[in-house]
Order: C-alpha cells, then sequence, then structure tokens
C-alpha cells in the first residue's frame, strides 16, 4: 500500500477532516461545527436562488454540440478532482474519444476564466 503524503497541506486537510468528521472533539471545533450547522439553511437558500435564476430565466443555460462530464463539487483543493478528471480523459481517448479538459479554478485567480488543458 502506498504511504500517504506528508505534506503541510495534507495535514491541513486531515486537521479538516478531523473537525467536520467529529472525530475532533475539542471546543474550537465543536464552535466550528456547531457555526457551520447554524450557517446550513443560508447556504440552502443562497443555492435555491441561485436554481431559481436558472428556473426563472434569469440565467441561460448553455448546451454544447458534444457530451459534457463535470468533475467537481465544493470542496477545496487537493480532493483529488483533477487527477481524476485527467484518468477520465485517458480512459476516454484509449477508446477512440478525443476528450478536451476544460479546467476552472486549478490555481485560477479571480476574473480568469477557464483554461483549456487539452
Amino acid at each position: 500500500m502506498t504511504p500517504l503524503p506528508s505534506t503541510p497541506e495534507f495535514a491541513r486537510q486531515e486537521r479538516l477532516l478531523r473537525i467536520l468528521s467529529g472525530d475532533d472533539t475539542r471546543l474550537a471545533a465543536r464552535l466550528a461545527r456547531a457555526g457551520l450547522t447554524a450557517l446550513t439553511p443560508l447556504y440552502g437558500a443562497i443555492i435555491g436562488m441561485y436554481r431559481g435564476m436558472y428556473d426563472t430565466g434569469l440565467l441561460e443555460e448553455v448546451r454544447l454540440p458534444c457530451p459534457v462530464m463535470s468533475v467537481g463539487n465544493l470542496t477545496v483543493g487537493g480532493t483529488g478532482k483533477t487527477g481524476l478528471a485527467l484518468t477520465v480523459a485517458r480512459l476516454l481517448q484509449a477508446n477512440g474519444w478525443a476528450p478536451a479538459l476544460l479546467n476552472y479554478g486549478y490555481r485560477a485567480t479571480v476574473g480568469s476564466g477557464a483554461t483549456v488543458v487539452s
């Protein structure tokens, strides 16, 4: 089995996972979980409004003339999304497809837009 990486970023992510999972029972961790729980209804309302803008036509969905697959979530970096996208693209390529990767967010700056990776 491959050993887990030992980097400051990995250690930070491990601490966050311990807090979020409830494994960290210190007062600061309990307060952080309580704060996030209290924000849950606000987050739900914001997402509902965002979806509502599409439902009412305020934001327009764009249909592309090709199949599209999205790999992503709201989790911060380090969860393996880029590696997974590259693996899927290589598998598609090995099966005769010509995938293109558009990356929006990886090492991006505000206003930088999407980056064509391949």
